[in-house]
C-alpha cells in the first residue's frame, strides 16, 4: 500500500515539470525532493499536494 502511494507521488512529480525544476533548484546540501517527499509522507500519512 505504502509503496503504491509513493510510485503515484514519483508518477505525479514527473508530471510537473515546472515545479520539479523550482524544486530542483531549492534543494539545498544532500536533502533532495524525493527524501523531502518521503519525510512529508511519514509524518502526515499522505503524499503532500503541491499547487
Amino acid at each position: 500500500m505504502h509503496c503504491t502511494k509513493i510510485v503515484r507521488a514519483m508518477v505525479l512529480m514527473n508530471n510537473l515539470w515546472p515545479a520539479r525544476h523550482i524544486a530542483r533548484q531549492a534543494v539545498d546540501g544532500h536533502e533532495s525532493l524525493i527524501s523531502l517527499m518521503f519525510f512529508l509522507s511519514s509524518e502526515t500519512g499522505t503524499v503532500p499536494a503541491v499547487k
